[in-house]
């Protein structure tokens, strides 16, 4: 069991977005042959996941940052391009491209100061002199879909966070200019991992790039 990676724990953290829509099905068909295997897992946002590796000995985490930090490494595991999420009856709908210049003046739901990766979209709208309305902040981008689909205003994400609305929901258009989102393995810069947590890395890293490959095709980018 040992040999074939099939016995013990990993450890696992997550930004919340892909540990609660996209990771399920990766990791369930990696338990599906080990069956004494087990997996804990948990989500912080990107920063303190980081700070979560680094202080608490998980084995393995997957997110959107990687600092300088002692005590833990980084390898990019992929890139995703953000999108626009608008809710159906959005008179930009119609369009098959949103530029950031569309979204001057409109109703827009941002993400709190704290989110690294919206520090990247303000820059986008900062240099292309788009001012948005930001009606609403929120943590989570999931909530940032969740608050579009409810028709509070449009929305700048990564794809992940669009897996489960239905397209009565969430209209999904790419954005541009592009904004390049990338996808970290954290581990503990102290030890190696196990052979159980290479094997689960190198299974997330061989079906996620897969699955937002899928999603970029269906939305047209």
């Amino acid at each position: 069991a040992i040999k074939e990676f099939d016995y013990g724990e990993v450890n696992v953290v997550s930004y919340p977005s892909l540990a609660s829509r996209v990771l399920p099905p990766i990791l369930g068909g990696f338990l599906k042959t080990r069956p004494g295997l087990r997996i804990e897992l948990s989500s912080r946002n990107s920063w303190l996941l980081v700070e979560t590796m680094a202080t608490q000995g998980l084995d393995v985490g997957f997110g959107m940052f990687a600092p300088d930090r002692p005590g833990v490494r980084f390898e990019k595991l992929c890139s995703m391009r953000a999108v626009c999420v608008l809710p159906p009856d959005h008179p930009l709908a119609a369009r098959e491209v949103i530029h950031a210049g569309d979204l001057h003046g409109v109703r827009f739901v941002g993400m709190v100061d704290e989110d690294r990766a919206q520090l990247q979209i303000d820059q986008v709208f900062a240099e292309n002199g788009s001012e948005r309305n930001i009606v609403i902040k929120v943590q989570l981008t999931e909530a940032c879909c969740s608050f579009v689909a409810s028709g509070v205003g449009v929305s700048i994400v990564d794809p992940l966070s669009t897996e489960g609305f239905g397209r009565n929901e969430l209209i999904v258009r790419p954005f541009r200019p592009v904004v390049d989102f990338n996808i970290w393995v954290v581990t503990p810069s102290f030890r190696q991992p196990s052979l159980a947590t290479q094997a689960l890395i190198d299974h997330v890293r061989l079906h996620l790039p897969a699955k937002l490959a899928e999603m970029a095709r269906s939305i047209g980018d």
